[in-house]
């Protein structure tokens, strides 16, 4: 399937996701209860922090990174230095003109918190209905501890992001020096 057809501004699931929570709400105060029943509970997004990225690597072009804010709080995630082996978080929500596509991070390997260069994660990209986009494996290099400075090597000609991780993994700048735009 390409990926022209795999991401779409809207979709099948959503549409039945919007249905279902019509039906359950009768009220704003009703939101949240019923978004966590259908597992869908929203996300801490801070548009400030926002960055233009490519996403060619994966036939999308440009789009806006929204990063999840790292925080304790409900809808946040942890640091991408501060996960342990094994653990999973979202990382961010692209914006592209064919639709959202969700940024997964996962540390693979490493002993230590916080992580250290050659530690090694995975990076997944999925469209909004959950299918997977890229799945790529890659070392952390570390370009400055004091600031959290860091980015994910994968193997030469991988079908992954350049991106540099800024503030312990708050910020991501695609592809080295992009800025916002």
């Amino acid at each position: 399937m390409k990926i022209e057809q795999q991401v779409k501004p809207e979709n099948s699931t959503q549409s039945l996701l919007m249905a279902r929570l019509q039906t359950e709400v009768n009220h704003p105060a009703d939101i949240d209860a019923a978004t966590d029943r259908l597992g869908i509970s929203p996300f801490l997004i801070n548009p400030y922090l926002a960055t233009t990225v490519d996403m060619s690597f994966i036939g999308l072009g440009r789009g806006v990174n929204l990063p999840i804010q790292i925080t304790a709080r409900q809808g946040g995630r942890r640091s991408l230095y501060f996960l342990r082996p094994g653990e999973k978080v979202l990382a961010s929500i692209v914006a592209t003109s064919r639709g959202l596509v969700l940024r997964y991070v996962s540390r693979e390997t490493g002993r230590s918190i916080p992580a250290q260069g050659g530690d090694e994660y995975s990076e997944e990209f999925r469209d909004i209905e959950g299918e997977v986009l890229s799945h790529c494996k890659g070392k952390l290099e570390i370009l400055n501890a004091a600031k959290g400075e860091g980015r994910l090597v994968f193997p030469e000609g991988s079908p992954a992001s350049k991106w540099v991780w800024i503030l312990w993994s708050c910020i991501a700048k695609g592809d080295g020096l992009l800025s916002a735009e």
